[in-house]
This record gives C-alpha cells, sequence and structure tokens, in this order.
C-alpha cells in the first residue's frame, strides 16, 4: 500500500505510517488544495482570411514517407492510443460530426488535428465560443514525440488552411495555453494573429473565466457553477 511500510518486530508483522507529522498532513492538503483553487491559462488564435493565406503558401509537402488524411473510423483506436485519450471520447467526437485529421508513418499515426464547426464549450477553460457553422475551431494538435522536429506540425497546419479554405471556411480559432511555446511562436507565421487571452480559475467549484481582449482589457466575465447543456463540449 502507497505511503504505508511493514517491518517485523520481534516475529510480529506491524504496519507503519511512512507519512508522519506535517508530511501526513501534506499527502491531504495538497489534492485538497488542488481540488479547492485551480488556475488556467490560454490565448486565442484566429486566422480570418483562409484564401490569403493559402495563397502565400508555397511547397507545402511532408516528408517522405509521411502522409495525411481524415482517420477512417477504424484507425480511431490508433488515435486514441497516441492522444491517451478513451475511445469513447473520440467515437463521441466523430458522431456529433468533428473530423479527425491525421499524419501517419509506416500506417501508423504520429500526428493528430481535430476540427469542429460552429460553436462548442472548451471545458477546460470554462469558455463558450459562439461560431457559425462556416467557422472552425481546431483544437487538441499533438505530434508523436519521436517525430517532432520534422516539420510536421508546420506543414499540417498549411495543409489544413488550403483544405479549409477550399471549402469556405470563413475563420479558424485555436485555444493554446500559455506554456506551450511552439505553436505561440508557430501560429503567427502561418497568418494567425493573437485576438484574446484567457483566465479560469475555480475556487471550490466555483468557476469564473475572464476573456481579455489584445490590448488587456476585460472583454467579458463569467461566473458559473456548472457547464452549460445543449452545447458541444471540448
Amino acid at each position: 500500500m502507497a505511503g504505508v511500510r511493514a517491518v517485523q518486530l520481534d516475529g510480529t508483522s506491524a504496519r507503519l505510517s511512512a507519512a508522519r507529522g506535517k508530511g501526513h498532513w501534506r499527502i491531504w492538503a495538497q489534492p485538497a488544495a488542488a481540488w479547492a483553487f485551480r488556475r488556467r491559462a490560454a490565448r486565442v488564435f484566429e486566422l480570418r482570411d483562409l484564401a490569403a493565406a493559402a495563397r502565400s503558401q508555397a511547397g507545402v509537402c511532408l516528408p517522405n514517407g509521411y502522409s495525411f488524411r481524415l482517420a477512417a473510423p477504424e484507425e480511431l483506436s490508433a488515435c486514441a492510443l497516441l492522444a491517451e485519450t478513451p475511445l469513447e471520447e473520440y467515437l463521441r467526437r466523430c458522431r456529433e460530426g468533428d473530423q479527425c485529421y491525421a499524419t501517419y508513418w509506416r500506417g501508423e499515426p504520429v500526428n493528430l488535428n481535430w476540427l469542429h464547426f460552429g460553436s462548442c464549450y472548451v471545458y477546460g477553460l470554462g469558455l463558450w465560443i459562439e461560431a457559425q457553422p462556416s467557422e472552425c475551431y481546431l483544437y487538441n494538435v499533438l505530434t508523436e514525440p519521436g517525430h517532432r522536429g520534422k516539420g510536421l506540425y508546420k506543414n499540417t497546419q498549411r495543409i489544413l488552411i488550403e483544405m479549409l479554405a477550399e471549402r469556405g471556411i470563413t475563420r479558424v480559432r485555436q485555444v493554446v495555453a500559455v506554456d506551450n511555446t511552439v505553436p505561440q511562436a508557430a501560429l503567427p507565421k502561418l497568418g494567425y494573429q493573437w485576438t484574446q487571452a484567457i483566465r479560469h480559475k475555480c475556487i471550490g467549484g466555483l468557476k469564473i473565466t475572464t476573456v481579455l481582449d489584445a490590448a488587456g482589457a476585460v472583454a467579458s466575465r463569467r461566473v458559473f457553477w456548472r457547464t452549460p447543456k445543449g452545447v458541444f463540449r471540448i
């Protein structure tokens, strides 16, 4: 059992707690504090002129041996395994119309990109995104560590821009955690603009989400207890 040691005393087994005094209370206090107070921050990046961004790109291609396509239903289990996400969550997204585009190496997915069209609710930030069906939210982008540094992220983003422009999509949004430096550096080079900052905190179940514009002014603040119903949750 974690945190407990078994010792032998004069032939009699005794169990002693490995955590005593302040250490014992710390074991309980840390998870309780994490539940009672959580804080997250992110930035919203938007691409509004997809056609112009697509025209500005030249020579978009993946390294030799890689292919990029919409994941087939029978491939979702491998994609979910890569993302360490329950398969049922991936199936739920597909049932709601979301699409998973993946980069493959020797038949196995090594890069994932999820697309949602229309309004949605970003659960971890308490962020409500109101959007038209012609607008896309691009989320859960990841690359398998062994395939990073080969241009997969940058080039799949470019391929998606071209694909969405051909579909007539008018806007693409991405929400990036403030400590995720790679997309924050790459997205502006692809035509994205940083439009909003999100500050979310949870205090004993009470949730507060503040949205600031690029200048730092408060655009909205929402205080709530429950997740809204009737909207797709990510």
